[in-house]
């Protein structure tokens, strides 16, 4: 198995396809848990944060191609 880096982000060549880092911000661990489970289904690998500012720092150190948000709406980005 090998790896690269491309503009921040790091894929996972695997023997089927490759696989990017999908960033989740959530505080529900149900949910997460749920989006962590079909991601990785689906050949991606996630990184989760719990707090909006938390996911704005990841992004500010790390590219993600997608980042997929479920905060209630008083602590949303």
């Amino acid at each position: 198995m090998s790896s690269s880096v491309e503009r921040g982000a790091i894929y996972i060549i695997s023997k089927t396809r490759v696989m990017a880092k999908i960033l989740l911000v959530g505080s529900d661990p149900s949910i997460t848990d749920m989006y962590v489970k079909v991601l990785e289904t689906n050949g991606f690998d996630s990184i989760i944060e719990n707090t909006a500012k938390d996911g704005l720092d990841r992004l500010s150190d790390e590219f993600f191609p997608a980042v997929i948000v479920f905060l209630p709406r008083e602590e949303s980005l």
